[in-house]
């Protein structure tokens, strides 16, 4: 995985109590990196990345979003 993702993954639980409209841009955040992960051939890291991205959306209760993650 690269370093910024890591460090993007390790930073998330710092944002646990942020509200939900802040909480939709850590996850949008999240898929946007996987989706480059992704087109970078790192499926690994891609879909660590788009996880706590569903998981985010679905905690903001934000099911459209989360399904397409």
């Amino acid at each position: 995985m690269g370093e910024e993702s890591q460090e993007l993954l390790r930073r998330v639980p710092l944002f646990a109590e942020l509200s939900g409209s802040e909480l939709d841009r850590v996850a949008s955040v999240l898929n946007n990196r996987g989706g480059l992960a992704y087109l970078d051939g790192n499926w690994d890291e891609a879909l660590t990345l788009l996880e706590r991205a569903r998981q985010t959306f679905k905690k903001i209760g934000d099911e459209a979003e989360a399904a397409i993650a």
